[in-house]
């Protein structure tokens, strides 16, 4: 097996090396860093990341309230959640809420003890196993994720040498590199209900938090190096953050749940994965003690058979419960919903994937040492070499806002005093104007003022595109796109200095 990092037996040389300056962000109220759900911009980190500002979640002290939200709008309003992500959001269903439905159908209650968590490293490590031959047609569980883990260890073949090295470099133990197959089975497209991306599922707020590109059509979080490293940046902070707590680190970085236990323990020495546990255990338990569940009638709800279809149960329980002698329902109207076990399971829904980790990993580790996978699919060799974009020439353009004036009319302004220069770049005026939104540190169109001054340096050559610089170098594109994996167009115009991959 893989060794439990949590023991005693994990020796100093091997372990992460503590950071000397850290914001105490336990003192933030009710706040936290969490990689799905980065919500309000707030307090840097240690100087010594070069990360600057990071944006953090709230809690919503309601048990079955999962913090999820498009914490900075996607590049592609209209990516859609990937089939990849479908299945893995059915098999955490499936395994942990199996685990949990039984335990409330034999007591009534949760328990998240040892026993749990043994429970469900097995009911995972049966999911990555490779099926045997006498294995009978009823069990559907043994094998089934384990295509998916030959299939993520094989595309993870060309990075994961560089992936380790970044890992090591950082400070956090090279197999956790691997996080990325429970995560998305390492698809560098990969994109989640929770508007996470790529092998490492981030969102686009935490994705520029560590340091990601999500601009210029470019995004890193597709990117395996570049979204390893800010992965393994946060697994370093929230190790720091929780008490040198591997376990607890995994359950930060997969959700929110995190910043409230920080809140509840207060003193970090204090904190650890199995007081975490029981700290879930009681607000779980709590949460679902209730005799019935309020909901408040939506327009969209149309008709009790449609709510009753939404929980699982029948317009009959809806009815005796609220003494109803026929189902006409109104908008605004408050409901009770008895509170079954498929209820409580509903409600928990989202609450009930973050106790899989660091169970879920550390089962696919086993899997991956018990069935030598690292030998059977060795590092290869990417064969790349880093370049940078050439820079272009620039020119500067000034403009003072005048009353009752926006961004958008400046843009035009400034675009047709750029349009009398000898400059081959095409700019559009929305292009424009989020040049000078970016370089002034402008957040909002609406936030400048009559009187302001600003500046702004425009292109006066054309650029370069991964086509223009493959042409230039006679080198295959399909090669320096697979390469680059965090650039979508061939044609799109990079940031001067940005790092490239080129074949050798």
């Amino acid at each position: 097996m893989f060794k439990d990092y949590n023991k005693s037996d994990y020796s100093k040389r091997n372990r992460p090396i503590k950071e000397n300056k850290r914001h105490n962000i336990e003192d933030d109220k009710n706040k936290g860093l969490s990689r799905r759900n980065f919500l309000k911009v707030s307090v840097a980190l240690a100087a010594s990341w070069g990360i600057g500002k990071f944006a953090l979640d709230s809690f919503d002290d309601v048990e079955n309230e999962k913090i999820a939200g498009n914490d900075s709008k996607e590049p592609n309003q209209e990516q859609k959640i990937t089939q990849q992500q479908l299945e893995i959001e059915k098999d955490d269903r499936d395994i942990v809420g199996n685990t949990i439905e039984e335990q409330l159908a034999k007591s009534e209650k949760v328990t998240l003890n040892i026993e749990t968590k043994r429970a469900l490293r097995q009911k995972w490590k049966q999911s990555y196993s490779k099926r045997p031959d006498d294995c009978s047609k009823e069990d559907k569980l043994t094998g089934k994720n384990h295509l998916g883990l030959l299939g993520s260890m094989e595309r993870m073949q060309p990075w994961i040498e560089d992936i380790k090295s970044e890992f090591l470099r950082i400070g956090v133990p090279e197999k956790f590199a691997y996080l990325a197959i429970p995560e998305s089975h390492f698809d560098v497209n990969d994109y989640s209900r929770a508007s996470a991306k790529g092998p490492y599922q981030f969102t686009v707020g935490t994705a520029k938090a560590f340091g990601l590109m999500v601009e210029n059509g470019v995004d890193q979080r597709c990117d395996p190096i570049e979204s390893a490293i800010a992965c393994a940046k946060h697994l370093k902070y929230s190790y720091g953050r929780f008490n040198d707590d591997w376990d607890l680190a995994f359950a930060d970085y997969n959700g929110g749940f995190t910043n409230a236990y920080a809140k509840f323990c207060h003193k970090k020495e204090d904190r650890n994965y199995t007081d975490y546990l029981a700290w879930r255990e009681g607000r779980i338990n709590n949460f679902i003690s209730k005799e019935h569940f309020e909901h408040k009638v939506k327009k969209s709800d149309k008709n009790l058979t449609k709510i009753a279809r939404f929980y699982g149960i029948t317009v009959e329980a809806i009815m005796e419960i609220n003494s109803l002698k026929d189902d006409g329902i109104r908008i605004g109207q408050e409901l009770k919903i008895p509170a079954t076990t498929s209820v409580k399971m509903f409600k928990l829904r989202d609450s009930l994937e973050n106790l899989n980790y660091p169970e879920k990993f550390y089962a696919i580790l086993d899997v991956i040492e018990e069935e030598d996978l690292q030998t059977r699919f060795p590092s290869l060799s990417a064969q790349f070499e880093i370049a940078k974009v050439p820079k272009v020439s620039t020119q500067e353009f000034s403009y003072t806002v005048k009353k009752r004036q926006g961004l958008f009319a400046i843009s035009r302004i400034l675009r047709a005093r750029f349009a009398l220069t000898d400059s081959k770049a095409n700019l559009s005026i929305l292009q424009i104007q989020k040049a000078i939104q970016d370089q002034n540190k402008i957040f909002s169109p609406k936030s400048i003022r009559p009187g302001q001054s600003l500046t702004v340096n425009l292109p006066i050559e054309g650029g370069s595109s991964l086509f223009s610089l493959a042409e230039e170098k006679n080198l295959s594109l399909t090669r320096v796109l697979e390469l680059n994996p965090s650039i979508f167009s061939s044609k799109q115009i990079l940031p001067s200095g940005f790092q490239i991959r080129l074949p050798k």
